[in-house]
């Protein structure tokens, strides 16, 4: 399917049609793209591509913290002391879609990777490394794997299910970056 937006033609998934997309800051965002889980539950995510159309490798985050949440207003004690002791944080990048342990795309994106960032089901009050959070993100792995503008690489980001127990899952026919 072709959808016009910003006056640009893109090619999407049926997966992407009640999503909104905007371009900003250089890239071109998705938000809120469902991913069916076996179960039936949907989780949603936000993605963030170049926006020229092609094959990319993937960035993919998968946690409870809120990926619409800005790291600077939701964790702000945080930010302020990362910012103190790192300023060079916030250069080249507005922080816009800085969050909680996760990359921040305005650095990734033009460098040619798309970051994909999930909302874990129940978001805040999940069990912490269950079976079945460990099973969703190996299926939003494997949902990225489909996609049109994935190159078959693959990056794991984040302290909350970077762990043994999930990369170890991480589908074959997939290659880690």
């Amino acid at each position: 399917m072709t959808v016009a937006i910003h006056e640009r033609e893109y090619n999407v998934t049926k997966s992407f049609e009640m999503s909104k997309t905007q371009i900003l800051f250089g890239m071109r965002i998705i938000w809120d793209i469902p991913i069916k889980m076996d179960d039936g539950t949907v989780l949603r995510a936000d993605i963030f591509f170049p926006e020229k159309d092609g094959n990319y490798p993937a960035i993919i985050t998968y946690g409870p913290y809120g990926k619409g949440v800005a790291f600077q207003e939701g964790y702000k004690s945080s930010w302020d002391r990362m910012v103190a002791a790192y300023p060079d944080i916030t250069q080249s990048s507005t922080c816009t879609f800085q969050n909680w342990e996760l990359v921040d795309p305005e650095k990734w994106v033009p460098d040619g990777y798309v970051c994909i960032r999930v909302d874990g089901r129940g978001s805040g009050k999940i069990d912490l490394l269950s079976p079945r959070e460990t099973k969703d993100f190996y299926d939003c792995i494997e949902w990225a794997a489909t996609q049109s503008w994935y190159n078959g690489k693959i990056g794991i980001n984040g302290i909350f299910l970077t762990t043994p127990s999930t990369s170890g899952r991480l589908p074959r026919s997939n290659r880690r970056i």
